[in-house]
């Protein structure tokens, strides 16, 4: 059975729904939440050059998010279109959730390390700020590395239901 109706009547189909909701609430953190700059996953600087040290951290912070909601939404349109089932009795989506339980916890891990120590400043009664003043949304930061980590335990649920329901469909389609 395919259609909206499954999407929302499954375990499987929130979990997709779900998934595709939080990466996005977290794109846009990662886009806006420094005060409506980048909030950067791999360093505390308002800019972030090509030789950083931790570009690394940050490529893998933003193909994460970018990444995992393309394909969430393609899950998504498979399970409309073709039916939760059909989608499931691959050993695609297990792979997918696999990696996604990894990249956003080790996408969030650097973003709360990054952030952890950073200190904010008092404000200031000036209405211009100096860059030194300029107040950086380390809140928003630490709520980004959250909300990653919170994505890759809904990607590990999501490992174990969808691994789960290929052995189901597997063994009812039988030798």
């Amino acid at each position: 059975m395919a259609g909206l109706v499954e999407l929302f009547t499954s375990f499987s189909g929130w979990l997709k729904l779900s998934e595709m909701v939080l990466i996005f609430i977290t794109l846009i953190i990662h886009r806006h939440g420094d005060n409506g700059n980048y909030l950067y996953f791999a360093t505390t600087a308002t800019k972030l050059g090509y030789d950083d040290p931790n570009i690394d951290a940050e490529n893998l912070g933003n193909s994460t998010l970018v990444t995992f909601l393309i394909i969430s939404i393609v899950l998504i349109i498979g399970y409309v279109i073709d039916g939760r089932e059909y989608i499931q009795q691959s050993i695609l989506e297990p792979i997918w959730n696999l990696l996604g339980a990894i990249m956003f916890t080790a996408s969030g891990a650097m973003a709360i390390i990054t952030w952890k120590d950073e200190q904010m400043l008092k404000a200031s009664s000036s209405t211009s700020l100096t860059e030194y003043e300029y107040h950086r949304n380390i809140s928003a930061a630490l709520a980004m590395g959250a909300m990653c980590i919170i994505i890759g335990l809904i990607y590990m649920v999501d490992l174990g239901v969808s691994w789960y329901n290929r052995g189901k469909i597997t063994q009812e389609d039988g030798p």
